[in-house]
């Protein structure tokens, strides 16, 4: 994930996702992207595509941009597993409104450890959200594989 090399991607969704023809997934269109120093990722800009933006961004000028990429990812992920987008609404205010207020809808018949990181990913208080290093060692990410390997 970008923000483990200080870059804040800023658009996360499937559509900015490129499978290489050794199976890893490249993320591509850095076009909002930024880079950030000391820990300090705090953003004040619009965050990227709206159905993908994390509750935080919704409601305040400031957000912290690794927490909205991972919200992002969260979302992305719902979307390649159960083929829709985990909170749209009729217009941008109702998709906010749902992002910030409805819970997040998980099938009951879903793999409970699948089911276990959505909520993390999707958690809507970032200083409960699952880390980055958590999501690479996560049960249903290592599966009977070793965990992902970090790049320096």
């Amino acid at each position: 994930m970008c923000c483990l090399q200080n870059v804040i991607h800023g658009d996360i969704k499937p559509e900015n996702l490129l499978i290489g023809g050794d199976g890893l997934i490249k993320i591509c269109d850095f076009g909002v992207g930024c880079l950030f120093e000391d820990g300090d990722d705090e953003v004040q800009r619009s965050p990227g595509t709206p159905i993908f933006t994390a509750p935080e961004c919704c409601i305040g000028v400031t957000y912290h941009g690794k927490a909205a990429d991972i919200w992002a990812l969260g979302c992305t992920l719902y979307c390649m597993v159960l083929g829709r987008y985990p909170f749209k609404g009729e217009t941008l205010q109702s998709t906010y409104e749902k992002i910030v207020f409805d819970p997040l809808y998980l099938p009951e018949d879903l793999n409970p450890e699948l089911s276990n990181l959505l909520k993390g990913l999707l958690c809507k208080d970032p200083r409960q959200q699952i880390c980055l290093e958590a999501v690479a060692n996560h049960p249903w990410v290592v599966m009977d594989y070793q965990p992902v390997q970090q790049e320096s």
